[in-house]
């Protein structure tokens, strides 16, 4: 009897784990109906025309603003994301060493950085497209 009791357990384990590890029993599948996409937009002309002076991070002394048009501003990370650039810090470089040298303890030494704030980002619009 205990043989018999033990034989139907380990039948009842192998079903549970094959209905749901191997067979997926736990999910369900559909085929997708449309696809989503988003897109970064600028917002209407008469907002981007006078935001330079009513925003407070542009009057920074230390830090200023230039202004990007949504294109400019928006990143692909991949088919699911977009990113936005709202701050950029460039930093300008000169070579050191020349490409054909074995040796070289700096390679690029840093001439000069600018950083400015993306004026009106705030406006930029998301819009999502679904089909």
């Amino acid at each position: 009897m205990a043989l018999l009791y033990y034989v139907l357990l380990l039948l009842c384990l192998v079903y549970v784990s094959w209905s749901t590890i191997w067979n997926k029993g736990y999910m369900e599948y559909e085929a997708p109906v449309g696809t989503v996409s988003i897109s970064l937009d600028d917002a209407h002309s008469e907002h981007r025309q006078h935001h330079r002076g009513s925003n407070s991070y542009c009057s920074r002394a230390d830090i200023g603003c230039r202004v990007w048009d949504a294109a400019e501003s928006a990143q692909r990370g991949s088919d699911r994301s977009l990113l936005a650039t709202t701050f950029v810090r460039d930093v300008y470089e000169r070579r050191l060493c020349a490409a054909t040298d074995v040796q070289c303890a700096k390679v690029w030494e840093p001439v000069r950085t600018e950083q400015y704030f993306i004026a009106g980002a705030e406006n930029f619009e998301v819009r999502q497209l679904v089909r």
